[in-house]
């Protein structure tokens, strides 16, 4: 977007807000309204989207190097089985 336009960053997990805007701003960009509600309030509201990028719920596989316990019982099965 070159930092042109308006970009809607919205979470519903305040505790996820703070590396959100510490992200947004190590890219430089400044063209950004933080929100803290469900998604869902979008709807109710008369605003119009070009775009809309989810960042859905993941299987969580990126994190398993940060339990010892996750580690040690992972295998294939899980991640298809998370997924």
């Amino acid at each position: 977007m070159n930092n042109e336009g308006l970009l809607i960053a919205n979470d519903y997990k305040g505790i996820r807000l703070k590396p959100l805007g510490l992200n947004i701003q190590r890219m430089g960009i400044y063209n950004t309204i933080l929100t803290l509600m469900s998604g869902t309030r979008f709807k109710k509201t008369s605003m119009e989207f070009d775009k809309i990028l989810v960042d859905a719920p993941c299987s969580g596989t990126g994190t398993i190097r940060k339990s010892l316990k996750t580690l040690q019982i992972w295998n294939e099965n899980m991640t298809r089985k998370l997924a």
